[in-house]
């Protein structure tokens, strides 16, 4: 990312659209609209399905709970049973030994009574014509009274087993009852169980779908921005071409002309961390926790163990501290690993260990966001530079698995070389917009002013001006635009249909970011107003530029930060 390179040189060929810019950024509008209602489904979707994991995670737990209880249930229900039969046993066994003693008792009886009168006494008391009542009470003191005590003992057993056992009835009636009560409970969460599975099912699968709808929404979106950024490349291939600063005619009082700092094509977009900004910050004493902190407001550096591997062209699937290990772009060495001090004058040779650690960190969060999904890396600045190689594995090592997180997940930790070109980073929906200016804004891609820490080098600070012109002359430049058949035409239709609306362009004003970029050019014409991108007047005048050469020069407006003047 240390110079912007460019895309495609297939854009010199004409290309005429059927449809309007205004058409295609409506139907952008309507997709990132969809897009957005999408996510926000998704959204919902995500939530209720974390709701339902609980409740089934709560189902679950009391359908566990249950099982135990019914399984308790039953095993107590089942001793109670067993109770029971003990208890019956017991009873036949008392009832046998009852029956034994009575029979016992009857034939010592029969024999008593018997052998009770052939005594002596007994006959003189029968002769003697005693009562009935008498001879029983004699016959009754005859009989030995043991076994009679022995069948009342096995009555009172009898009866004290018998209210054991009406106890036990109770009891069973109770854990019956407790059971039925438990497996309706249980049938109960079994169909609610199933309800949730089959919700949660649903809902993944339309989670899924939902993600599908959003690639494809992605996709088509990609497909119609890469037609507004087309002029953005064929600009490139212009400016690549040249090295000079600007116009070197001698400006007339009267003149409008545009000044302005920086050459981004050298610099880069600007957006998220400057390299040289996180080398100044190092040099002050920052470490790289503070320096991503600061280029990526609102995000968090932090340890970040989810994704293992990715794919990068060329080399395959590896590891993603493999990855970080043969990262590019700034040294490999740190100084104080190389025990000698930073050399202002050969800035490449060594550089602060924690500027390269907050490379590094940057480096591995974005390979991380870019190929969230399956998606694989490529090897250059259109990416970020992978050279491959060990170089930079002590600084993996010191970083392992940090990164740089909003909301939880990598953030696309955009960086650049460095930011000379405003009064620090510029904010992403400055450098990418529509052709109205309007973008979207990233939380933690917003300006930041690095003036007070970012390092200065004479690499870092080119200044420029264009010749002199005049209003009218910016008004040709749009009709121009209109009827050129230079690079593409994709931009075409909407400078026509904005040059109808204002009439005669009678001024301009800036609306600019913090940073000091142009993020929209106000065309005042003497109709009415409208609105275009900061990047696309620069590209506009560019291009005319580079093909009509107008003053004689190529007098190029080389960066987003430029000040129109009169002298």
């Amino acid at each position: 990312m240390l110079v912007l390179i460019l895309l495609s040189f297939s854009i010199f060929s004409p290309v005429v659209f059927s449809r309007t810019v205004s058409e295609i950024q409506e139907e952008i509008d309507n997709r990132k609209e969809e897009l957005t209602n999408v996510d926000s489904e998704i959204q919902k979707l995500e939530e209720d399905l974390e709701s339902q994991k609980q409740k089934l995670a709560e189902v679950t737990d009391r359908r566990v709970k249950l099982r135990g209880e019914i399984e308790l249930n039953k095993k107590e229900a089942e001793i109670i049973k067993r109770k029971m039969q003990d208890l019956e046993e017991k009873q036949k066994l008392k009832d046998l030994e009852k029956e034994k003693r009575m029979t016992k008792q009857n034939k010592m009886v029969q024999g008593f009574y018997t052998d009770w009168k052939q005594t002596n006494i007994v006959r003189s008391i029968l002769s003697s014509g005693a009562t009935n009542m008498m001879k029983v009470a004699v016959y009754q003191n005859a009989v030995t009274l043991d076994e009679q005590e022995n069948i009342q003992l096995i009555e009172q057993e009898l009866l004290e087993i018998q209210k054991e056992y009406e106890k036990a009835e109770v009891q069973r009636h109770d854990y019956e009852t407790r059971l039925n009560t438990l497996a309706n409970q249980a049938q109960e969460i079994e169909r609610l169980l199933k309800e949730l599975e089959e919700k949660i099912a649903s809902n993944t699968n339309d989670i899924s779908n939902y993600r599908a709808k959003i690639a494809v929404l992605q996709s088509e979106i990609e497909q119609l921005t890469a037609e507004q950024k087309a002029i953005q490349e064929y600009e490139n291939s212009l400016l690549a071409k040249d090295a000079s600063n600007g116009g070197t005619q001698e400006l007339e009082t009267g003149d409008l002309y545009f000044q302005g700092v920086g050459r981004e094509i050298y610099q880069g977009h600007g957006v998220g961390m400057s390299q040289f900004g996180a080398l100044g910050a190092a040099l002050k004493g920052w470490d790289y926790k503070k320096i991503l902190e600061f280029y990526y407001p609102g995000a968090k550096v932090v340890k970040y163990t989810e994704v293992q591997t990715l794919n990068v062209d060329g080399y395959g699937s590896m590891s993603i501290e493999n990855y970080v290990a043969g990262a590019g772009e700034i040294p490999d060495y740190s100084c104080e690993d190389l025990e000698i001090e930073f050399d202002h004058n050969n800035i490449w040779k060594c550089w602060p260990k924690e500027a390269i650690k907050a490379q590094v960190v940057a480096f591995r969060t974005y390979g991380l966001n870019k190929t969230k999904g399956g998606s694989s890396i490529c090897t250059t600045a259109r990416c970020q530079v992978y050279k491959g190689g060990e170089n930079k594995r002590w600084a993996a090592e010191e970083t392992e698995s940090m990164v740089v997180v909003y909301g939880g997940e990598p953030i696309s930790a955009f960086y650049s070389s460095d930011n000379h070109n405003g009064w620090g980073t510029a904010n992403n929906d400055t450098v990418w917009s529509n052709f109205e200016g309007e973008g979207v804004p990233e939380p933690y891609l917003r300006a930041v002013n690095d003036k007070a820490i970012a390092y200065k080098y004479t690499y870092t600070e080119w200044t420029w001006r264009t010749n002199g012109y005049s209003i009218e002359d910016i008004d040709g430049m749009l009709n121009w635009s209109m009827s050129s058949n230079q690079a593409s035409d994709k931009y075409r239709t909407f400078i026509t249909d904005l040059k109808s609306s204002i009439g005669e362009l009678k001024g301009l004003e800036f609306e600019r970011d913090p940073s000091g970029r142009v993020n929209k050019v106000k065309l005042i014409g003497s109709s009415k107003s409208r609105y275009m991108a900061g990047w696309l007047f620069k590209s506009l005048w560019n291009i005319w530029i580079g093909n009509e050469k107008p003053s004689g020069e190529e007098d190029y407006i080389y960066s987003l930060t430029y000040y129109m003047k009169v002298k």
